[in-house]
C-alpha cells in the first residue's frame, strides 16, 4: 500500500538517492546531487510544499512545488518516480495531491519548466489540460 505523506528531515539519503538516478527524474533529464543545507531550507520555507509516495518504509516519488501567494500561482519544481514505480500510478497519486491543494487555496495557476526526452511526461501533463506556453514553460490556468 502507498502513503503519501509530507517530506521531513529523515528523508535527505532517500529523496538524494531518486534526484541522483537519472531515470528517475520525471520533468527534467539532468541529475541532481541536492545538498543538505538546500534540503533544510526547504523544508522550513513556509511557500514550500513537498509530499513523497512511500511504500514498504521507502520513499517512491515525491514532489517538490512552490506556492507564490501574491500571484496565486504554483510552481512545480520537482517531479521525481523510482523508474520501477513508473506506470504505476505515483504521477497521479501527487499530482492530485498538489491540485487539490491548489483548488481548495483558490490559486488560478500552475506552471512548471519541463525538459525531458520521455514524450510520456508531455503526455501526462497535457492530458491535464496544460499547454506550452510562450517563454516554454507549461502552465495550467485552474477552473474556478
Amino acid at each position: 500500500m502507498y502513503k503519501l505523506r509530507e517530506v521531513k528531515y529523515e528523508d535527505y539519503e532517500a529523496i538524494n538517492l531518486l534526484t541522483n538516478n537519472k531515470e528517475n527524474t520525471h520533468l527534467h533529464d539532468d541529475v541532481s546531487y541536492m545538498e543538505q543545507a538546500f534540503f533544510d531550507r526547504m523544508l522550513v520555507d513556509e511557500s514550500i510544499r513537498w509530499y513523497a509516495v512511500e511504500k514498504d518504509a521507502h520513499i517512491r516519488a515525491f514532489v517538490l512545488f512552490q506556492l507564490d501567494v501574491s500571484t496565486k500561482e504554483i510552481h512545480i519544481d520537482r517531479f521525481t518516480i523510482d523508474a520501477a514505480y513508473k506506470n504505476k500510478g505515483l504521477n497521479e497519486h501527487l499530482y492530485s495531491k498538489v491540485e487539490r491543494l491548489a483548488e481548495r487555496k483558490s490559486f488560478t495557476k500552475m506552471r512548471t519548466e519541463i525538459s525531458t526526452t520521455e514524450l510520456d511526461v508531455y503526455d501526462f501533463f497535457e492530458s491535464k489540460g496544460w499547454i506550452k506556453a510562450e517563454n516554454g514553460s507549461y502552465v495550467l490556468t485552474m477552473k474556478k
